[in-house]
């Protein structure tokens, strides 16, 4: 069906996505262009399920064959409703027969899925504790993306009032000019990149 970075997904597999999908979503996929939509959806989950399963080997994660049988048989296995009785305990006859009926799964193919199921998950809970966020942080974050603001202006044509202020004499210029020297070095020594023209 795939390969990811020289890893097979077989065909069996994307269809034991496909009908678990099917399930969840109790819906018969009746329609062909609907069937074809859902399969290509669940490639690209089972592609990215397989990439994070690749990141989760390439930390050191596994699970054991007991661990793994473990898994299936409780309740955290979300298939598990399908193989327990009325009284939520788990029965193999129930396990063999949906997995045969229902999911179309050979049991190795169906633990390879549920393998990848638990290493994922594993990986993506790691992943999360590595993400820490102080309370500050949250409400600061909250703040920001919640903040308004109140902002009165004014309009001002400068041109209505040029002829009702005089000009300065060259003489005050000079004055002003000897006062603020200081000032006026340092404001040009801060902002000389404005007044360098290229020759």
């Amino acid at each position: 069906a795939a390969k990811v970075n020289g890893e097979e997904i077989s065909i069996r597999e994307v269809e034991i996505s496909v009908r678990r999908q099917a399930l969840i979503q109790q819906d018969s996929y009746d329609d062909p262009a609907d069937l074809a939509r859902l399969r290509q959806e669940t490639v690209q989950q089972v592609i990215e399920q397989a990439l994070l399963e690749q990141q989760a080997r390439k930390m050191g994660m596994a699970i054991s064959e007991e661990s793994l049988s473990q898994y299936i048989v409780s309740n955290e296995n979300p298939d598990f409703p399908l193989f327990s009785d009325r009284d939520g305990r788990f029965v193999p006859k129930n396990y063999r027969d949906q997995l045969g009926q229902l999911l179309r799964a050979t049991p190795e193919s169906y633990r390879r899925a549920k393998r990848r199921e638990v290493l994922v998950n594993r990986y993506i809970r790691f992943l999360s504790l590595q993400v820490q966020v102080s309370d500050a942080e949250l409400k600061d974050t909250f703040d920001r993306a919640n903040r308004t603001w109140n902002v009165e202006y004014l309009k001002f044509a400068p041109g209505q009032y040029a002829d009702s202020v005089e000009a300065p004499s060259e003489e005050e210029v000079t004055t002003a000019v000897k006062a603020r020297t200081k000032d006026i070095e340092a404001y040009y020594k801060k902002n000389s990149a404005k007044y360098n023209r290229d020759a």
